[in-house]
């Protein structure tokens, strides 16, 4: 596969620019792109007078916003897509400690890295992606959404719940109001799951999380912290992990 990319010098996308390199050929300097690349990634960053857009929009190829690209990529994949905006870094860190710690391979994309890890890219079932709200054209199978933003609008989330495939499952956090109040409206005909900061006890400021294999010792947390391990629960359950595994890894986590 020939895959151009028209990015910034300092663009977020480089890691995945590494990664594809080792399956894919990659381009970037304008001589380079010619009638036989199969696609162009455009950082959306970029003016629509950049020289180089131009260029691929005289020789008529397929240009695609990194969130199109990243769809078109993993289409025969469960895409996994987390956004929101307080906590998800928590609950990719979470969900990706999981499936390392149960031994489960996984494909993911990040849009900052965690202990080092940002893309990295095998022939797995799931592949887990790293949003915002305006990612809806990664057209999510599972989708979590930890929390809205105050400056996030209303219509810029049920877009991006409405693209969710039909069928699909969105996680989503019922203490945010504003959030369950767009789901509850939304009427894609998906499952949706809500959660909340599950059940737990403080002793000598350590938090203690009841489950139902007995009391886990989880260190000095914030009640936030809490929840987003119940969010990073329902997408690992959804990525084929059940909670008895779920919660060995997290007794097990140490950011």
């Amino acid at each position: 596969m020939n895959i151009h990319f028209i990015v910034a010098p300092s663009t977020h996308l480089r890691p995945l620019m590494k990664e594809l390199s080792s399956k894919h050929h990659i381009t970037t300097l304008p001589e380079e792109m010619t009638s036989n690349t199969d696609c162009v990634v455009v950082d959306p960053h970029l003016s629509e007078h950049h020289p180089d857009l131009l260029q691929a929009q005289e020789l008529g190829l397929k240009l695609l916003s990194p969130a199109e690209f990243l769809y078109e990529y993993f289409k025969d994949k469960t895409r996994v897509v987390i956004a929101g905006e307080k906590g998800r870094q928590e609950v990719l860190a979470r969900v990706l400690h999981t499936m390392a710690f149960n031994n489960k391979p996984l494909s993911y994309c990040l849009q900052q890295p965690i202990i080092g890890q940002q893309v990295h890219l095998e022939d797995t079932e799931f592949v887990l992606i790293e949003a915002d709200a305006q990612s809806a054209a990664l057209r999510p199978i599972v989708a979590l959404i930890t929390d809205i933003a105050t400056t996030d609008s209303r219509d810029t989330y049920n877009a991006f719940i409405s693209a969710i495939i039909k069928g699909g499952i969105l996680i989503y956090n019922e203490e945010d109001t504003t959030l369950s109040s767009i789901v509850e409206a939304n009427e894609n005909p998906i499952r949706k799951m809500e959660y909340h900061t599950p059940d737990f006890e403080t002793h000598n400021d350590e938090i203690y999380l009841i489950t139902p294999e007995g009391d886990l010792p989880l260190g000095k947390l914030s009640a936030a912290s809490v929840g987003y391990i119940e969010a990073a629960k329902w997408v690992c359950q959804n990525m084929a992990i059940d909670e008895a595994d779920f919660y060995e890894a997290m007794a097990d986590y140490h950011l």
